[in-house]
């Protein structure tokens, strides 16, 4: 009996490679560039991979406010956490008319992704704290960390040149696709995630 699918039908890889991975490597360095936080930079990373299945990209205000209202994405789909990129005032005025940005882990390094914007629209953080984290309380480090993201979230699908580098735990670090096929070479029907 095969893995069951992927939450939202279809396992998703935004990694672009080959002369696509070279041609938008060269129209992300003409694009305006946004740092992202360490908590983003994991997101880009696990969205990339295929582990925030079916998500594409950073999630829009329908979705936003469909996961703070129903736990669910707008289409259907149950999810409790939404996947925002933040971004404050002076960025989102940066960002303005722009099609596309251009995610790095820092100034004057790589792009590691490229984001086509779809939208952006305002953060509503004290519904999202009492929907996420059921408290506004500021000594809870999740509200906190809320606290102190932008006031703007910048949504559309990513396109991902790189993931981040890590040195630890490498035997253990797999793909989606990677987990799902060990899985199905150890026989394993019951899996908790």
């Amino acid at each position: 009996m095969p893995t069951i699918d992927p939450h939202g039908g279809v396992l998703q890889d935004l990694s672009v490679t080959g002369s696509a991975a070279d041609a938008l490597r060269d129209e992300a360095r003409r694009l305006p560039t946004l740092v992202v936080s360490e908590r983003e930079l994991s997101d880009v990373e696990l969205l990339a991979i295929g582990a925030l299945s079916p998500l594409t990209g950073f999630q829009g205000e329908a979705d936003y406010h469909s996961i703070l209202e129903t736990m669910h994405l707008a289409d259907g789909p149950a999810w409790t956490i939404p996947v925002t990129l933040s971004v404050d005032d002076g960025a989102a005025h940066r960002l303005g008319g722009a099609d596309a940005v251009a995610l790095l882990r820092a100034e004057g390094e790589e792009p590691l992704a490229v984001l086509r914007i779809t939208e952006l629209f305002n953060r509503d953080r004290q519904k999202e704290a009492q929907a996420v984290f059921g408290t506004e309380d500021l000594a809870h480090p999740g509200v906190k960390a809320l606290h102190d993201a932008g006031d703007r979230c910048v949504a559309g699908r990513l396109e991902v040149l790189a993931l981040p580098p890590h040195d630890d735990f490498l035997n253990y670090r797999l793909m989606p696709a990677e987990t799902r096929a060990e899985f199905d070479r150890r026989g394993w029907r019951t899996v908790v995630g």
